[in-house]
Formats: structure tokens, sequence, C-alpha cells
């Protein structure tokens, strides 16, 4: 197949974006597909780009964000500039185009198969305080929601990221039920290690006496990051343990990690090979993914612990309860959980080793069913071969 990849982004770079843009590009090039990118630019003319400096001052200096934001970037006039970008490309040539962001694709004209790939809506976007902690002003509103519906309208396909998001499509937009499915996100790994490598792995950690907790993410407050600190130190009572921190995170929260308990890495670049091998290793040493995410439309971290045999633990909150699956890949606690459940849960977990050693094998073949680009990506060119 011919494939069109309509996207913002540099989908040869696996540093934009969580590295879905690459990690799909990459996917259907690995199952024997073309894929050619459609880039889009911004081609917004001088009096759009005025009204929209015109509406940030108004409504964010003037009136300092009381009556909501202003977003261009959600707005109809940079979506149509998007289609204006790409307007001589020959959609026809293609045997189907695909796009991981509405505003992409909204008002180009496609004439073959459209795709839409996504993990949330603009409106559950927005309507969550940890994403957007003040909801934009009623046009944008409407226009981002325009964007959504055109985009699924003219789609012959929706695949959504969670069974969360596909409820919140099917009673937001209308939407025939059986356009829109459900197609979880990857595991962001060049690296795989085989099943026989997991159970030595697990095997290994069940002999250790020190408990290893992860922690990945460089959203501080939107990851839960106070909940893994003062989980851990519930767990120190109790129990020998180690946390491990990646992620860029404020220098004031940085001074609280004196514990030597407490290893902070920062950032780890995985396309780096060197660096990657240290996010690799820490994984493979790790006993539980702790991200108790505020708000996440699926959180491929999820996949990526599942895929070393590393449960997760979570709280039972929008798309990750499809990249955490209850029982299978980890566990989830409610949204009203406290650091000591959290903790509770660890502890008991970590004095259950049957249960410990059959979740890890549970995740890693749940992963590698499940959390793969190829095999994805494969599903979607399968419905239009």
């Amino acid at each position: 197949m011919i494939i069109a990849l309509i996207t913002e982004y540099d989908c040869r770079n696996p540093n934009i974006r969580s590295g879905v843009p690459y990690h799909i590009y990459k996917g259907f090039l690995e199952n024997g597909h073309l894929v050619e990118m459609v880039l889009v630019k911004d081609k917004r003319v001088f009096f759009d780009k005025l009204a929209s400096k015109i509406y940030q001052f108004y409504y964010h200096i003037l009136l300092n964000y009381r009556k909501g934001s202003y977003n261009a970037f959600w707005s109809k006039a940079l979506s149509k500039a998007y289609a204006k970008s790409i307007k001589q490309i020959d959609f026809s040539k293609y045997d189907l185009a695909i796009t991981i962001s509405t505003i992409t694709c909204a008002y180009v004209n496609i004439k073959c198969p459209l795709v839409v790939w996504i993990d949330n809506t603009y409106e559950s976007f927005y309507s969550n305080k940890y994403y957007c902690s003040t909801p934009p002003i009623l046009k944008i509103k409407n226009e981002s929601y325009d964007l959504d519906s055109l985009s699924f309208n003219k789609a012959q396909k929706v695949f959504v990221a969670s069974g969360w998001l596909r409820n919140r499509i099917l009673g937001q937009f209308q939407i025939d039920e059986n356009k829109i499915s459900i197609l979880p996100r990857g595991a962001n790994l060049t690296l795989k290690i085989d099943n026989k490598e997991v159970k030595k792995m697990i095997h290994q950690k069940i002999q250790s006496e020190v408990c290893n907790i992860l922690f990945i993410s460089s959203d501080w407050e939107r990851k839960g990051g106070n909940i893994v600190i003062n989980t851990f130190k519930e767990l120190q009572r109790k129990m020998s343990c180690t946390l491990t921190i990646i992620g860029n995170i404020k220098p004031k929260v940085k001074e609280d990690f004196f514990d030597p308990s407490i290893s902070y890495l920062g950032f780890i670049n995985k396309s780096s090979e060197d660096s990657f091998e240290i996010y690799f290793n820490l994984f493979k040493e790790a006993h539980f993914l702790l991200v108790p995410s505020k708000a996440d439309g699926f959180g491929i971290v999820y996949a990526e612990a599942a895929s070393f045999g590393v449960p997760s633990l979570a709280y039972a909150i929008m798309g990750v309860t499809e990249s955490v699956k209850d029982g299978v890949t980890g566990k989830l606690l409610p949204e009203v959980a406290s650091a000591e459940d959290f903790a509770n849960l660890i502890l008991n977990l970590w004095n259950n080793k049957d249960e410990y050693k059959q979740l890890s094998e549970h995740a890693y073949n749940y992963a590698a069913e499940n959390f793969d680009w190829v095999r994805n990506t494969q599903i979607i060119a399968k419905n239009f071969q």
C-alpha cells in the first residue's frame, strides 16, 4: 500500500510528540508499505494571525484569563491554513491517508480512505484541569468541536487508544459506532526482550530483598509525582526499597531528593543508543512502575513497562484503563486513593510472590499482543486491503 501520513510533526524524529508519529511511520514501513509524510504548515494569512494576537491580548492580558483562554492551535483558521499548505497534494495516488490529529485533515480534500487515530478529542483535553488549567473561550470550544466532528465524518475509520475515549466520542458526536474501534498505542522501544529473558528477570526480582520502584515523567504534577514521593516514604517504614525518577522536573522539586534511596536521573533520550541502554536496564531491574497520573489519553510508559514484564500501578482514570489492564498488566486504584493505599498495594504484592510473578508474566504477554506498533499499524492497513 501507498500511505500518506498527514502530520504537523516530522515523523522521522523519534523525540517529537512522545515518539508517536515516528513509531506509526516506522510501523507501516516495517510492514512493507510505502509511507510518504505529508507535512502541514501554518499558512495563516496576516489578518488571521493578527486576530489571534488580539484575542490573546484581550483574554489573557486584559481579562487575565477570567473569561477563558484563546488557543489558536485549536482554531478553524489554523486547520484551513494547514489544508491550504497541502492543497497541491493529489491524494488519489494513495491507498490510505492517516492522521493522529483532527486539525490536520478537517478541511483537506482527501480522495482516498482516511483513518483518524487519536487518544484524546479537544473536548476531553480542555475539560480536564490537569491538561488545561483555564478552559478555552466558547469560540474555541465550538471550533475545536467542529474540527473533530468534520474529521470523524470524513474518515472511513476512527481508531481510538482506549475504550474510555470511544465511549466519550459516542456520547459527544453523531458517529456510527461501527466506525470507531479501539486500537492502543505501542511501546516506544527499539529493542525487545523475549519471553525466556523476561521469565529469568522476574525470577531474579522475586529473589531480591530490595523493591525497586520506577517513576517516569517530565510532568510532575499531572503524573502524580507528589503521590510517588509520599508512597515511597510510606514504604520505607515497612520494607527495603529504592525509587528511581526519570524526567525533566523543576529544580524546587529536585531539592526534595536528599534521600540516598532516591535516584534522580533526569531526562533519558531513548533515541540515543547509549541512553536507551540505561533506560532498558532500569526497566529490567524495576519491580514496579508507579505513575499515578491524574490525566492521560493512554500513557505509553505503561505499555513500555508491560513489555518488560513490569507491572504498573496507577489511578483508574481516562485512557490509563486501557494501557494498564487491572489484574493483567498492573493494578489500578480509584482516583481518591492515597499514597498509603499505593504503599499497601505494593507491600501486598511484594509479600505475595506468586501473585507478583503471575502479574508480571501476564503483563509481558498482554503487551506482546496489544502494545506493538508494527502489529497495530498492520491492523489498520488490513482494514483497507
